[in-house]
């Protein structure tokens, strides 16, 4: 619960030039109004109901698919998915604890959307009540001398303008935003027990300090965007905590060590998760370099988006699922050059204003802080910005306000008129909220409205045109594809799609033409190596696909198909052995994929290893009950084993599967006879006996 500090200052600020240290006068006494004792549960509620919209959202063709749709990995709570989780950086992100959520998702949803939205729904009910604790305990210090009733009716305002926000909803209602999510329950969590344990009595600090630590520790597992807390931690030092002087001159005075020593702890955990995180994204190759996004650039992007969010979040209009990074930034744009000079005022008047007015200084460089991973420093992704990552950054702005009220309420004339604001400003971003939930329930809503705001988005026209294909409206998704080359010539995520449609309607030179188009603008591209290398197969060009699937090993050596397939064109050519070490291989990234299970027993029997044959084709079959020709195959084999009884039944239900096959219906007939000629044999050795 919000603990009430009593603070005192030092020394008078007005005789001397020495920081303002506060310091607690004793053991918080806690108490809640009760406004204080009702606002966590109508918090909790009023989001819900605010954003009970996901609810009815779809799994999205934009990482959704990628990270859950098709992928096993993550299905359960086993060793195996487990190992997955703690060592995969999955489009470049190293998050295993959010991993840990889906996993259990599946336990309990299977692949229904509805559970997952839901997940994410609660996770942010839950992130604004632990806001209102936090927010309450911080305007205490800022504010000191404010009624319990006032502060309690403050940090509400504040968790409200951070949990109804419109900026808030990509991240709950995609999936896949998870992670920013739960690393925002740990963020928070660790907070809130850093503030209590900086006042806490010897005997619970440590304690307090221990859990805000692991606390850390977990929200950095989830994702890497808290990364920047010790320097947020810092900043609150300083203000409002008052454990480290305004005057950078003070900061290593006597008396500030513990401050220091503290903050080691979370350095050290800080680091090697930043390092990570680098490493994610340069292994998946989404990182880009600094030859082509140089560091005039990143500057660029990086005031750009402290201007924009800010923008945002005073005025959340036009909001975007997507904001796309430019093909080249210029710096001298004016909208580059405007940004920057924003940020460099709003930096010097709040540095010049730090003694008069600290909090504007310290929310300002907490917002700066918390963003600094997201500003395109690490430039990945093809976006300038995006909504989601003013998650972690708006506490500071939503807190500011509420603050700024408390200010005003104690006596400012203006006080009846922010009252009416303070009531009104939720009620319209709930409802702006509302509104661009809608935005967010499946793919076709997502990109139509980005093609609102920005038409010539390639992605966007690409990903809508994945929208058609899944539909089978091929002639739409073909023009979409068509629109995305029309405005980047060398988009190889079109040129492959495109390829795939061409393919299946029997135009494979004009597929092939695509395919390579994409890989030259894109090498490293292994899906268009591997469909290069079907379309290959199907022209009779063996060794050239064979040489197209070892290129999308190359370039994702966990691709189970491609290790399938180049599997079969091995064993086409009666090398078996490597054709088996492929077809494992496959299998340890995939173990519940069918036709690989058939592919090697089939090549095992070849080898003549009818008891490891016998056990794929069953696996198979666990997995695709109704597939005739396994059925038959395992029957072949189980003759071959003299197990004739569990011949006739596999026989039996190839053709129970289709009446039309016939290689079972000679099976079965030859098995008939020779069960006859051995039931005619024992009969006659039984009378020879007599």
């Amino acid at each position: 619960m919000p603990h009430y500090y009593t603070v005192q200052a030092t020394m008078n600020p007005a005789k001397s030039t020495e920081p303002v240290i506060i310091k607690s006068s004793g053991a918080p006494a806690v108490r809640l109004s009760l406004a204080g004792t009702l606002a966590p549960l109508a918090l909790a509620l009023g989001t819900f109901i605010v954003f009970s919209g996901v609810l009815r959202g779809q799994f999205l063709n934009w990482d959704d698919d990628v990270n859950l749709l098709a992928n096993s990995h993550y299905r359960g709570l086993g060793w195996a998915q487990l190992r997955w989780m703690f060592t995969t950086v999955r489009l470049g992100h190293y998050i295993p604890l959010t991993w840990l959520t889906f996993g259990l998702d599946f336990l309990l949803w299977g692949m229904r959307p509805f559970g997952y939205h839901l997940t994410n729904l609660l996770l942010h009910c839950a992130n604004a009540v632990i806001f209102y604790f936090v927010g309450r305990r911080l305007l205490s210090l800022a504010v000191p001398g404010s009624n319990r009733a006032r502060l309690d009716l403050a940090a509400a305002f504040s968790a409200l303008l951070f949990a109804f926000h419109p900026l808030r909803v990509e991240a709950v209602a995609w999936i896949t935003e998870r992670r920013e999510l739960l690393a925002g329950s740990f963020y928070l969590l660790t907070v809130l027990f850093y503030l209590k344990s900086a006042f806490a009595v010897k005997a619970q600090k440590a304690r307090l300090f221990l859990l805000s630590l692991v606390f850390f520790a977990l929200a950095l597992m989830s994702k890497i965007s808290g990364v920047t807390l010790p320097l947020a931690l810092l900043a609150m030092d300083i203000y409002p905590l008052g454990r480290l002087s305004a005057d950078p001159w003070h900061w290593f005075s006597t008396g500030t060590r513990r401050v220091w020593l503290e903050k080691i702890p979370f350095f050290l955990l800080a680091l090697p998760a930043g390092l990570m995180g680098i490493f994610a994204q340069n292994r998946s190759g989404v990182l880009l370099p600094l030859g082509k996004f140089g560091i005039m650039e990143r500057l660029a992007e990086a005031s750009f988006g402290l201007s924009f969010y800010l923008w945002k979040t005073l005025v959340p209009a036009g909001l975007s699922p997507l904001y796309p990074l430019p093909e080249k930034i210029d710096p001298s744009a004016w909208p580059f050059l405007f940004s920057a000079i924003f940020v460099l005022l709003v930096t010097a008047a709040g540095f010049a204003a730090r003694r008069r007015a600290p909090s504007w200084l310290a929310v300002w460089a907490i917002y700066v802080i918390t963003l600094l991973p997201v500003l395109g420093f690490a430039q990945s992704g093809v976006q300038l910005a995006a909504d989601r990552y003013t998650y972690l950054a708006s506490f500071g702005p939503a807190l500011l306000a509420s603050g700024l009220w408390l200010w005003i309420e104690k006596g400012h004339r203006l006080h009846k008129y922010a009252l009416v604001l303070m009531c009104a400003v939720p009620v319209v971003l709930g409802r702006l909220a509302w509104d661009q939930v809608k935005v967010w329930r499946d793919s076709e809503t997502v990109w139509r409205r980005t093609l609102s705001l920005y038409p010539d988005s390639p992605l966007a026209h690409n990903d809508l045109g994945l929208v058609f294909n899944a539909r089978g409206n091929k002639d739409e998704a073909l023009r979409q594809y068509a629109l995305a080359l029309r405005a980047r010539p060398d988009y190889a995520l079109a040129h492959n799609n495109m390829a795939n449609i061409l393919a299946a309607q029997g135009r494979t030179d004009e597929a092939i033409l695509h395919y390579e188009s994409a890989l030259k603008a894109l090498p490293d591209y292994a899906d268009a190596h591997y469909n290069l290398a079907l379309a290959l197969t199907s022209e009779g060009r063996a060794d050239e696909a064979i040489e197209q699937y070892n290129l999308t090993l190359q370039a994702q050596p966990d691709h189970a198909l491609a290790l399938n397939n180049l599997g079969n064109a091995l064993a086409a050519q009666g090398k078996l052995d490597e054709a088996v070490a492929r077809y494992e291989l496959a299998l340890r990234e995939r173990p519940d994929l069918a036709e690989t299970h058939f592919n090697l027993a089939n090549a095992l029997v070849k080898q003549g290893k009818l008891d490891e044959a016998v056990r794929h084709y069953e696996l198979t079959l666990e997995a695709c009950p109704d597939l005739a020709l396994a059925h038959n195959n395992l029957a072949d084999v189980l003759v071959r084993k003299d197990e004739l009884p569990g011949a006739l039944r596999h026989y039996r239900q190839a053709l129970k599967l289709d009446s039309s096959y016939e290689q079972p219906r000679r099976g079965l007939s030859a098995l008939l006879r020779r069960m006859e000629l051995n039931r005619k044999a024992v009969l006659v050795r039984e009378v020879r006996n007599r």
